[in-house]
């Protein structure tokens, strides 16, 4: 009977010890803003009422926030890390929902991407008043993307289709001397995937 309480009570003992070691690894104290790694970009969606969500990303910083459509907010993203290349990028992003954007609370995704310097926003929807961006890159190989001078850019929005479509905005530009390349308050009507054009 003590032989059976002694391993009954080593048992649990050990069941607590993996238990504590298994969830120490899954701590995460970092910002809200967070690179992660993965193969490709992909999409899936359970139904035709549930947004589509990123399943894969390939070198992608996240950020989220709940905003109150009726009162408006921010998002924002500040982050300097080093790349799966080994790059040191510096990216800024910051999404201002203006009051009366939409109806209701809304937690308002954002993916980034340096190998292409394009984002990505969630959920898909579209606003009763447009909804303003600033993104920049500095860091990024914007030569292996075609940007060999400075020069002003167009910043668009790529619809799934392979259609392309130029975004208001009031600066787009690339500085190849800074390897740098940004857009200020572009105007979003929807949320989609945006990206610098050639």
């Amino acid at each position: 009977m003590k032989r059976s309480l002694v391993k009954t009570k080593l048992l649990f003992i050990l069941f607590l010890g993996i238990t504590f070691l298994g969830c120490s690894d899954n701590l995460d104290n970092s910002p809200v803003a967070t690179p992660i790694t993965a193969e490709k970009l992909t999409y899936s969606h359970q139904s035709e009422n549930e947004p589509k969500t990123p399943t894969g990303i390939e070198s992608l910083l996240h950020a989220s926030q709940l905003i109150n459509g009726k009162v408006g907010g921010w998002l924002i993203l500040d982050e300097n890390y080093i790349n799966t290349a080994g790059r040191e990028i510096d990216v800024y992003a910051r999404v201002r929902v203006l009051p009366g954007a939409y109806e209701g609370t809304v937690n308002i995704e954002m993916f980034l991407n340096d190998e292409d310097v394009s984002l990505q926003l969630f959920p898909e929807m579209t606003f009763n008043r447009e909804v303003r961006l600033d993104v920049w890159f500095r860091g990024a190989d914007l030569e292996a993307l075609g940007y060999t001078e400075s020069r002003d850019v167009d910043f668009a929005y790529f619809a799934d289709n392979g259609d392309v479509e130029l975004i208001e905005n009031k600066k787009s530009k690339v500085d190849t001397r800074k390897n740098k390349i940004v857009v200020r308050n572009a105007k979003l009507n929807h949320f989609s995937r945006y990206g610098w054009t050639r």
